[in-house]
């Protein structure tokens, strides 16, 4: 298989466990907009990483270089797994780094692979901080009137209740390639 279709889907499993159809949250308590923010930060670790190595394509703000005959699969798990660990703590996500790491044989090439991983996580999450991920930003439900975004109604043990926003905090995000989120 291709490890890297492979981790995504672990990253997807890590996120949300079971599709839940119409739910606006995951399995994992978190909502869809940050399950697909946290897939991008393991992403752009993955691809930063695969670059170091390969080259030929631009890297997502990174200036790591590789040896080219430094593992690739072994840059992939660490990559997707430290981006992963850092944000959540799992046990599944531990079992299939060690057996991932186990199919690859032991050598420079996989330790300089491994070390490429972090490295490439690292950046992701540094580069990252202060995203308002999950946070608040001060978004204030406007008063409803014409032109105005009005929350749906919900029946809530027997009273009519506004469901707010999903994820409000969106706006403020630190865009991935735009300098700023307007």
């Amino acid at each position: 298989g291709n490890i890297v279709s492979e981790w995504n889907a672990i990253t997807q499993e890590i996120l949300q466990p079971t599709p839940m159809p119409g739910m606006p949250m995951t399995m994992s308590g978190i909502s869809m907009s940050t399950a697909f923010v946290y897939l991008a930060y393991v992403q752009a670790a993955v691809y930063n990483a695969l670059v170091a190595i390969e080259g030929g394509f631009t890297p997502y703000q990174s200036a790591l270089t590789a040896d080219p005959s430094t593992s690739r699969d072994a840059a992939v798990v660490m990559a997707a797994y430290s981006v992963l660990d850092h944000y959540f703590d799992s046990t599944i996500l531990d079992e299939k780094k060690v057996a991932y790491l186990a199919a690859i044989p032991e050598g420079a090439d996989k330790v300089a692979g491994e070390a490429l991983g972090i490295a490439a996580a690292n950046e992701i999450i540094a580069l990252r901080t202060g995203d308002i991920l999950e946070g608040q930003d001060g978004y204030v439900v406007p008063p409803p009137g014409p032109g105005v975004w009005e929350p749906n109604m919900m029946l809530v043990n027997g009273v009519l209740t506004p469901v707010p926003p999903m994820d409000p905090w969106m706006r403020s995000l630190t865009p991935f390639l735009r300098s700023d989120p307007a």
